[in-house]
């Protein structure tokens, strides 16, 4: 929000700060007209009117807000809001709900939304942010009180499908109902998150492992993930089996521990989930995090372990170590984890070592013949823009140079 000293941007502040308490999954960010006029020419709009309000996403076009300037409400600000989040998740009709329910479970989870008036936006970020290990489905609102009867419970908001190799009480699924507002709903992230084994890069690492890690801030949770267990994969080592399966059945346990039988989840729901987080780094993809593993001198390295908070790490070659520390940490027990300063030899976020998720092989080329076409298709157009001024116009090729130049 760019705004002014004057009591139009002094009420829609109140706005401002009141809706961005409701997605803590959003920054929120405001610029002084008067004092901070350094920053505006970087801004991607001219404002004319204040306030002005406008998003920055990476890789989309910024957007502003056209809201009445005479009576500025809360409610087009949120509108606004859950508007810029891509939709990635797939609505379905009763029967198709039914049908996916029933289904045999596979190795995604599922998170179904049972739509009571609209779609949180808390589940569409959800979706954006995840949707590569998780599948999101949202009911109908007219099939709400079918879907309630169907699941056998007085109301909920979301259902939770396991993978496969997990379920609780006897059933693949759960359901799990939270208070009407984003923040409660975004509960829902930790359990999602937990049911996971990613195999992350760059930014799945930033959301899955302590993305604020670095400046000490709580995550969109609540609370950090306290441990990120990493396996260690790389190409032709039988390990990685035995630790993707030791992943497996510790979030079996933790799951017939620590879910809430409950019908309504509230904001402790899953509170000793939020504390482990198993995920899978390929080395032979991240080539700095590989040297980095190298660099603690760790013969045939299986798993390294990241205290997010703390900022504190361990590499173990050893299943049963591994086993080991990892319950001492979830008892909160004392451990031999080290500094990772003392490592990196800096304030180096361990992010940093790992590789973005679009520089793969394939991002890579498509990049290169994209920006090949994006070139030809600007000499084209040049090209026929000097053809048709010369012919209709009778200018010369040269002078339309001298004169676009």
């Amino acid at each position: 929000m760019i705004y002014v000293d004057d009591s139009t941007c002094a009420t829609f502040t109140n706005f401002w700060d009141e809706v961005s308490k409701q997605y803590p999954y959003i920054k929120f960010g405001r610029v002084n007209n008067a004092n901070q006029g350094n920053l505006l020419p970087r801004l991607p709009f001219r404002a004319e009117e204040f306030p002005f309000v406008f998003s920055s996403i990476k890789g989309k076009v910024s957007e502003f807000l056209d809201f009445n300037m005479e009576k500025p409400s809360p409610y087009e600000l949120r509108k606004f809001v859950g508007s810029l989040i891509d939709v990635h998740y797939t609505e379905l009709e009763y029967n198709g709900f039914v049908s996916k329910l029933k289904a045999e479970q596979t190795t995604k989870p599922e998170i179904y939304n049972i739509v009571r008036r609209r779609v949180p936006s808390s589940f569409s970020y959800l979706a954006y942010k995840t949707n590569k290990w998780i599948d999101f489905y949202s009911t109908k609102l007219s099939d709400n009180s079918k879907v309630i009867k169907h699941l056998g419970v007085n109301e909920a908001a979301y259902v939770l499908k396991f993978p496969e190799h997990l379920s609780y009480a006897d059933k693949p699924w759960i359901t799990l109902d939270f208070e009407a507002n984003e923040k409660a709903h975004m509960n829902l992230l930790s359990l999602a998150r937990f049911v996971t084994i990613p195999e992350i890069r760059r930014y799945g690492f930033m959301d899955y492992c302590g993305f604020y890690a670095q400046d000490h801030k709580a995550d969109i949770s609540g609370d950090f993930p306290t441990v990120c267990v990493i396996a260690l994969k790389q190409k032709h080592a039988d390990y990685y089996m035995s630790i993707s399966e030791y992943f497996r059945n510790k979030q079996e346990e933790l799951v017939q521990k620590y879910v809430v039988a409950a019908r309504k989840q509230e904001e402790n729901v899953f509170s000793r989930l939020k504390a482990i987080q198993f995920a899978v780094v390929n080395l032979d993809d991240n080539i700095l995090f590989k040297e980095l593993i190298e660099k603690t001198g760790i013969s045939k390295p299986k798993a390294m372990i990241y205290l997010s908070v703390e900022d504190q790490y361990q590499v173990l070659n050893n299943i049963d170590d591994l086993q080991d520390v990892v319950d001492d940490i979830i008892d909160g027990s004392a451990t031999s984890l080290k500094n990772l300063r003392d490592l990196t030899e800096g304030d180096t976020p361990l992010s940093a070592y790992l590789t973005p998720d679009d520089m793969t092989f394939f991002n890579l080329v498509l990049k290169h013949v994209m920006t090949f076409f994006d070139g030809f298709k600007y000499v084209m157009a040049y090209g026929l823009l000097f053809f048709a001024v010369e012919k209709y116009a009778n200018i010369p090729y040269l002078h339309i140079a001298i004169g676009l130049k």
